[in-house]
């Protein structure tokens, strides 16, 4: 008798829980998710925000263009125009984030921005169709400060979102499709 009462207490507590398991399984297989999301470093992205980050490069250039008249050198167009991104009480450091497409970067090591190194350092004026001439763009080059020596050269392809979006050098932003 002694033996069969231990084998209802043991089944007795395997049916606790399972049931236990059964009714807490959507809390833990959240949980699970989140932290297996969080381990690997992945953000959720929208395009929408990589062409937001470029706007606002593009409203820095702006400010650029007000105080110097030039376009910044292409080997150091970051450096130049992170001076002239507007973020209330923000340290430079955040300011750096919106350098970068969410799409391939955080703003720390990877970027995914272009310069056009043929209007780098040029007088406004001397650039003659500044609505068809892009000025900063989506790139495969990741690094601070990446430009190309020839406009474009670096557009990712197939597009990363679809299109690839561009700064021109009038300020608006556009999208092309892949090359």
């Amino acid at each position: 008798m002694k033996g069969s009462k231990k084998k209802w207490i043991g089944i007795g507590c395997g049916v606790v829980l399972l049931g236990l398991a059964w009714w807490t399984y959507p809390f833990w297989s959240v949980l699970f998710f989140y932290a297996k999301e969080s381990l690997a470093g992945k953000q959720e992205y929208k395009p929408e925000d990589c062409l937001s980050n470029l706007k606002q490069v593009g409203q820095a250039l702006e400010l650029y263009f007000e105080a110097n008249e030039a376009y910044p050198p292409a080997d150091r167009w970051m450096d130049e125009l992170v001076l002239f991104m507007h973020a209330d009480n923000i340290e430079q450091e955040t300011q750096k984030r919106k350098f970068a497409c969410p799409a391939v970067g955080d703003g720390e090591n990877t970027f995914g921005y272009a310069f056009n190194g043929e209007i780098g350092t040029k007088w406004i004026d001397e650039v003659e169709d500044h609505a068809n001439t892009p000025a900063i763009y989506d790139s495969t080059k990741l690094t601070w400060n990446a430009y190309d020596d020839v406009a474009l050269e670096s557009l990712p392809n197939p597009p990363r979102h679809r299109v690839n979006n561009i700064l021109y050098a009038d300020g608006h932003v556009g999208s092309e499709g892949g090359r």
